[in-house]
Formats: structure tokens, C-alpha cells, sequence
């Protein structure tokens, strides 16, 4: 049997910011429309321990930090001609707030330019939790214009491009448990983007901006979801993050189940009894149906009648081949799930064997 030590995330509670927020695990996703400035950062969308958190273990996109607050983080274009440029520091100091929307306005007559920024939480069966996070960001400007867009975010922690149109991100650091990652996918025309491609490094940039310009006074500029994976493993929480990807851009549907197999003592004695933990996680964006777990019974250990044991779980022993009418060993033993495992879902089956 395969042994595989599975490393926890110590939860953690902070508010850090208001908005529209996303529960993944023992974590939270907050999409801040109210751009707090706190510590010098302003939150737009964060991911941090949901329990006893301190400031500095929230991480995730920003729209600024101390070395770029004064960046611009938003620009509304009209062809080529910017008609809106705005910083961070300057969009947190000076627009309306009333919920989860952000207004800011600009100019005045014929200069006119009204933006809203609105997070709204998402129920999607094809989501990890079957949940996200959507951002909207519109424009008003006096008549008819051609309008597009570009959003700048800071990425702090790993960056990294996931699939074709979207971005994700995740703290890892060496010796410390693997956290999940935040995805961001592009909707409704916005595309997505690292400042250099694949960053495998903290403080980088990542651009939303307008695939194509959009006629009218009131238009919606860009549009994108934003997801948590549900996976602490971070390969597992990778692939997670590309199904989502490709859930939202390519519509594709795809079952895949996560086991991680763990034991209780890795290091038995004869006579020693171990506990194995078998956790299946479906990491894709379709649900999983009669999914049947088999384990076999490692070489030199006996199976404990009886410990077998798991949630909507039908129990199946198979013994080994002996002449009548002595009963064989059991060399293996079948959990087989009688219900759906939707997206993000998980669950697990254990098993008791004793040290021959």
C-alpha cells in the first residue's frame, strides 16, 4: 500500500476586508469592493485563514502595495485616447460606496466618466463548492463612445498562468504547508494576463483588460470570476485550478477524483495496530458517480474485522483463494460510494490492520 503523508493547513480569523467573500476549506476569498487601505495595501481580492489570522498572513491580489499605490491600477480608453486614469490610492480615497459596489467619477459634461465596480457571489454545480466570486467593472461616459479597459492587479505570492485565460496564485514556501489556489478566469470578453507570462515569483503583475472595445454610454468593460481550489495538495490544487479554467473558457466537463492515502503510524512494530485513511476529493467541474475505492491489505499485516468503515459507503472484503472450508484472509478491501461526489466535494473511508 502506498503511503502518502498529507500535510495541514492550521486555520486562522481576520477580517481583513468587507465585500462579497468565498469560503474555500478553512480559508476565505474576499472580493473588496471597498478597497480598504490597511497596512499600507489596498485589498481588492484576498485569500487568508479564516480563523485568528494576522495581517500579514493575508495574501493574494492587490491592486497596490507601498511601492506601487501610487500606480495606475484602472484606465478607460476611448480608441486610443485615455479618458480615465486612475490609481489606487486615488479610487480608495475618492469613490462611493454602497455595499459591494464601488462608484467613481470623473471629469464633468461632455468629460463625464462614471465607473462601478461590483463583486457579487456566484452559485455554479460546476464550481469547486459549487460557489464564486464574480467582478464586474462598468463605465458611463456622456454619449456614444468606443470604450475599452485595462485593470491592473499585484499579485502577492506564487503567480502562475493556468490554461488559457485564466491566472492563479498560491503562498509557497519551503518547509511551510501548501495553501490553495486563487483562480481568476476572464468573462464576457476580458482577458487575462501575467506581466511576463508564467511567474513563478511574488510581486507580479497580472492585467485584466477588454478583449474588444465596446460602443454605447453605458458599458460593461470587464467581467471575471474569481475561484478558490479545494485542495490542500498543491499538484492536486494545480489541476483543480486548470479544470476550473477550462470550465469557464472552453465549457468542458471533466470527473476527476484526488486519493490521498494516509496511516497512523508509519513506522509499526509486530502487534502494532494501524489506522489507514483513504480521502478521495473530486477535483474536477462534473459530478462523480458509483465511484468504488479498492485497498489492498499490504504484505505482512492482517485486516481487523470490522474496522471498515465510511460515510454512504457499501463495504465489500475480498479474501484469498483457500480450500473449503476454511475462510481466506481478506486481501483487499471495497468502499463503494452510493451517492454523487459533486465538485470540491470530498469524503473518506478508513481501515484498521495489525503488524503480523
Amino acid at each position: 500500500m502506498k503511503k502518502i503523508l498529507i500535510v495541514l493547513c492550521i486555520a486562522a480569523s481576520y477580517i481583513f476586508a468587507q465585500g462579497t467573500a468565498l469560503k474555500v476549506y478553512d480559508y476565505q476569498i474576499n472580493a473588496n469592493t471597498l478597497l480598504k487601505l490597511k497596512s499600507g495595501k489596498t485589498g481588492f481580492i484576498t485569500m487568508k485563514p479564516a480563523k485568528n489570522a494576522k495581517d500579514e498572513n493575508a495574501f493574494g491580489y492587490w491592486i497596490s502595495n507601498n511601492t506601487n499605490a501610487n500606480a495606475v491600477f484602472l484606465e478607460v480608453k476611448e480608441g486610443e485616447k485615455s479618458i480615465l486614469s486612475v490609481t489606487a490610492k486615488d479610487f480608495a480615497a475618492k469613490a462611493k460606496y454602497q455595499g459591494a459596489v464601488a462608484t467613481y467619477k470623473s471629469g464633468s459634461g461632455a468629460n463625464s466618466v462614471e465607473v462601478t465596480v461590483e463583486s457579487s457571489s456566484e452559485s455554479d454545480a460546476s464550481m469547486p463548492l459549487a460557489k464564486s466570486i464574480n467582478i464586474v467593472v462598468k463605465a458611463k461616459v456622456s454619449g456614444s463612445k468606443n470604450l475599452s479597459a485595462v485593470m491592473t492587479l499585484y499579485g502577492d505570492g506564487f503567480v502562475r498562468k493556468v490554461g488559457t485565460n485564466g491566472v492563479a496564485t498560491s503562498k509557497v514556501e519551503k518547509g511551510k504547508a501548501v495553501y490553495p489556489l486563487v483562480v481568476i478566469t476572464g468573462k464576457a470578453g476580458t482577458s487575462v494576463t501575467t506581466d511576463a507570462g508564467e511567474q513563478k515569483a511574488p510581486g507580479k503583475l497580472v492585467r485584466l483588460s477588454s478583449a474588444s472595445p465596446v460602443s454605447g454610454t453605458d458599458a460593461t468593460l470587464l467581467s471575471f470570476v474569481v475561484n478558490g481550489t479545494t485542495v490542500k495538495d498543491y499538484e492536486k490544487s494545480v489541476q483543480q485550478a486548470v479544470n476550473i479554467d477550462k470550465s469557464v473558457t472552453e465549457k468542458k466537463e471533466s470527473t476527476e477524483l484526488a486519493i490521498f492515502n494516509t496511516a497512523n503510524n508509519m513506522n509499526p512494530f509486530p502487534g502494532d495496530t494501524v489506522t489507514y485513511t483513504i480521502q478521495y476529493h473530486n477535483i474536477g467541474n462534473a459530478f462523480a458517480q458509483d465511484v468504488v475505492i479498492s485497498n489492498p491489505i499490504p504484505e505482512g499485516m492482517i485486516y481487523v474485522g470490522g474496522s471498515a468503515a465510511g460515510d454512504n459507503a457499501e463495504i465489500t472484503l475480498d479474501r484469498k483463494e483457500v480450500a473449503a472450508p476454511q475462510q481466506g484472509d481478506v486481501a483487499a478491501v471495497r468502499w463503494t460510494i452510493k451517492k454523487r461526489i459533486l465538485p470540491g466535494e470530498e469524503g473518506s473511508v478508513t481501515m484498521k490492520a495489525i503488524v503480523r
